[in-house]
C-alpha cells in the first residue's frame, strides 16, 4: 500500500498523472482540506473512474468535514472477468455458514481499522517537521584604526598595530605637444606733424595737448612746447593704437579751447600736410599660465594610470623628477611642449594581513557574547609615509556589524512540544533575538516534534 500525500495547489491533471505513475495497486490519497481537488467532490470521482481503469484500489483521507458528510464508496477496481454462468437456483446457507461469514467480515473491518491507525500514527511520527528562522540583532561597530605598515616587521603585531610592508617604487616620464589658447592685443600709435596757426597771443602748452581732427580722432603733442604768434610745426602722435589714424592731411582744433569755450578756439587751428602713419593693432596667441598647468595636470593623470599599475596599489607618494615647458609664459606661440617626469612610491602590503590585524582589533573591542557579522566596510583616510625609514602610517575608519551569539543546538530541547505562540514568545524574550518565524509541516501539525532530529533552526 502507498501513501500520496497532495498539496494543496495540486490540479486533478496532475493527481491523475501521479496515480498512473504508481506502481502499487493499493494506493491512500491524503487531502487537505484547503486542496484544490476538493473544491468538485466529483473531482474524486474521475479518481476512482480512473483508478478502476488502471486496475487499482484507492482511498481517500481527508480533514474536510464535506468527506465525512458525504461517504464516498471505495471502488475495487481490479478488472472484473464477466462470464456467462447457467441459472442455477441459489443454495440457501447453513447456519454455521452464516456465522463463519460473519465473523470474517467483522475480523476484516477490525483489521482495516487498525492499518487505519497504524497509517495515521507513522504519518504523525515520521512526517512532523519545524523549521524555525532566528534573526539576531544587529549593531553597528565603528573603529578608527591607525595601522603602520613597516618593511622591518615579518608577522602582524597587535601590539603595535604593524603589518609587514615591501617598498615599491615606479617612475615615468612624458613628453607631450599642446596647442596655447592665450591671447593678448599688440600695437602702435600713429605719429607725424601738425602745422599750428595761432592768429591770437603767444601760447605756452604742456604735453600731451591734444588736437582733434574733423572725425573726432584724437592726437597729442610730445613735449612742452612754446607757440609764438604765427606758425609753429609740432610733432604728435594717436591717442590709441590702431590703423584707422593713419589719417590723411587733415585740418585739426584745440580739444581743450572747445570745451571751456575759449574765445581763442577759432584763432588757433593746426594743419597737417602728410599723413600721419605708423598706427597698427592685432591680437597675438601667447602662451598663458592656464596653458601650461592644465597641461601638466592632463600628463599627471596619464603617468599617474601607468604608476598605479606598476606599483598595484591605492596608497602612494607622488613625487614630480621634472616639469619644464618649451616655452615660457607670455611668449608668443601657437603651440609648446611639456615634459613631466614622476614617481609614485609605497609600501605594498598583503589584503589578508590587514584584514586580520582588523579582526583582531575588532574583537577585542566586543563581549564574548557577540561576534563580528559579513565582512567590514573599509575606507581610507589621509596616508602619512615614512619611505626614507620604510613606514608608512594608514588612517583607517572602519564600519562592522556585529550580533549576538547564537547557538540553535540549546535551543531545541527547550521548543519541544510548544506551538507557534510558545515558540515566538520564547525566542523573543532572550538576549540577541530580533525575530523569529516558525513553520510547521505538514498544515495539520500544530507543535514542534518531539523529536529533535525533526526541528531545524537557522540563524540568518
Amino acid at each position: 500500500m502507498k501513501h500520496i500525500f497532495i498539496n494543496s495547489d495540486e490540479t486533478l491533471g496532475r493527481v491523475l498523472s501521479r496515480l498512473k505513475k504508481e506502481t502499487e495497486e493499493e494506493v491512500v490519497f491524503i487531502i487537505p482540506k484547503e486542496a484544490v481537488i476538493l473544491k468538485n467532490l466529483n473531482n474524486l470521482k474521475k479518481l476512482k473512474k480512473k483508478a478502476k481503469i488502471l486496475k487499482k484500489k484507492i482511498k481517500f483521507i481527508s480533514n474536510d468535514p464535506r468527506m465525512k458528510k458525504k461517504k464516498i464508496k471505495q471502488i475495487q477496481t481490479k478488472a472484473k472477468i464477466k462470464t456467462r454462468l447457467p441459472k442455477t437456483r441459489p443454495l440457501k446457507k447453513s447456519a454455521k455458514e452464516s456465522r463463519l461469514s460473519s465473523l470474517t467480515s467483522k475480523a476484516f473491518i477490525v483489521f482495516v481499522f487498525f492499518v487505519l491507525i497504524l497509517t495515521s500514527a507513522s504519518l504523525y511520527l515520521i512526517l512532523p517537521r519545524a523549521d524555525i528562522v532566528i534573526s539576531p540583532q544587529k549593531e553597528p561597530l565603528i573603529v578608527n584604526l591607525s595601522i603602520i605598515v613597516d618593511q622591518n616587521v615579518q608577522t602582524n603585531d597587535l601590539q603595535t598595530n604593524k603589518i609587514p610592508g615591501e617598498l615599491k617604487t615606479a617612475e615615468e616620464q612624458i613628453v607631450k605637444r599642446f596647442e596655447s589658447t592665450g591671447k593678448r592685443a599688440i600695437g602702435a600709435k600713429a605719429h607725424g606733424f601738425i602745422t599750428v596757426y595761432n592768429n591770437s597771443k603767444a601760447q605756452v602748452w604742456r604735453e600731451e595737448t591734444r588736437f582733434e581732427d574733423t572725425n573726432g580722432l584724437i592726437f597729442k603733442t610730445l613735449k612742452f612746447e612754446k607757440i609764438p604768434y604765427g606758425t609753429r610745426e609740432v610733432e604728435v602722435t594717436a591717442e590709441n593704437p590702431g590703423e584707422e589714424y593713419n589719417i590723411l592731411p587733415s585740418t585739426f582744433t584745440l580739444s581743450a579751447l572747445r570745451e571751456r569755450k575759449d574765445p581763442q578756439y577759432s584763432s588757433i587751428y593746426g594743419k597737417s600736410e602728410k599723413a600721419m602713419t605708423g598706427g597698427i593693432k592685432q591680437e597675438i596667441e601667447i602662451v598663458s599660465e592656464n596653458d601650461i598647468s592644465q597641461a601638466i595636470e592632463i600628463l599627471k593623470q596619464e603617468l599617474a594610470e601607468k604608476l598605479k599599475a606598476q606599483i598595484n596599489s591605492d596608497v602612494f607618494e607622488e613625487k614630480i623628477l621634472t616639469k619644464e615647458s618649451s616655452v615660457p609664459v607670455g611668449a608668443q606661440a601657437q603651440a609648446f611642449n611639456i615634459n613631466l617626469k614622476m614617481s609614485f612610491s609605497t609600501l605594498t602590503f598583503k589584503e589578508q594581513d590587514l584584514l586580520d590585524l582588523i579582526k583582531q582589533n575588532l574583537l577585542v573591542r566586543i563581549s564574548e557574547d557577540k561576534e563580528l557579522a559579513g565582512q567590514p566596510e573599509i575606507s581610507y583616510g589621509q596616508t602619512e609615509f615614512y619611505l626614507s625609514k620604510g613606514r608608512m602610517i594608514l588612517l583607517i575608519n572602519i564600519k562592522q556589524e556585529v550580533v549576538w551569539k547564537i547557538e540553535p543546538a540549546k535551543f531545541k530541547k527547550q521548543l519541544a512540544g510548544k506551538n507557534k505562540q510558545e515558540v515566538e514568545y520564547l525566542l523573543t524574550r532572550q538576549a540577541g533575538i530580533n525575530l523569529t518565524k516558525v513553520n510547521l509541516w505538514p498544515f495539520w501539525v500544530k507543535k514542534v516534534p518531539n523529536s529533535e532530529s525533526r526541528i531545524k533552526i537557522r540563524v540568518e
